[in-house]
């Protein structure tokens, strides 16, 4: 039996990560219009907020498996793929809430809740994540039905 790169944690070629890391851009970019252009108009508040947090749970499955499919990774790759591109798109987040903060706005509330919405949508995207890789996990170790 062979063994795959993906088999040693070797998943992560440098193709891999040439579309992973712009994806990250790609993330971020959708987090920093949310808080940009939303939060000002009440995105984070109230039940508005809460349609909010509760719409980053189905737009988080969609964009874990587009991780998936734009790199071309097994299910069980999903919590390094997301990683990855959170890894780069929280940097992106802390540097420019760090020097640029007006890049999000300048209502100190806005940024507050911005920032809050971040932490919540990463937390999403691992959980997610997990669940995806234990369900590959109980995949892979099903017995497969034997061949005729």
């Amino acid at each position: 039996m062979t063994r795959s790169a993906s088999d040693d944690g070797l998943a992560f070629t440098p193709g891999r990560l040439a579309i992973l890391l712009p994806y990250a851009l790609v993330l971020w970019a959708l987090a920093w219009t949310t808080i940009r252009f939303r939060g000002p108009h009440g995105a984070f508040d109230g039940v508005t907020g809460i349609v909010t947090y509760l719409a980053v749970i189905p737009a988080t499955i969609l964009i874990n498996w587009l991780h998936l499919k734009l790199a071309k990774l097994p299910k069980h790759e999903i919590v390094n793929a997301v990683a990855i591109t959170l890894a780069a798109a929280t940097t992106l987040d802390g540097t420019f809430f760090w020097f640029f903060p007006e890049v999000y706005g300048n209502d100190p509330a806005v940024l507050r809740h911005g920032a809050a919405f971040i932490i919540w949508a990463g937390a999403v995207a691992f959980w997610l994540a997990f669940l995806t890789r234990l369900s590959a996990s109980r995949e892979r170790d099903m017995p497969q039905p034997a061949k005729p």
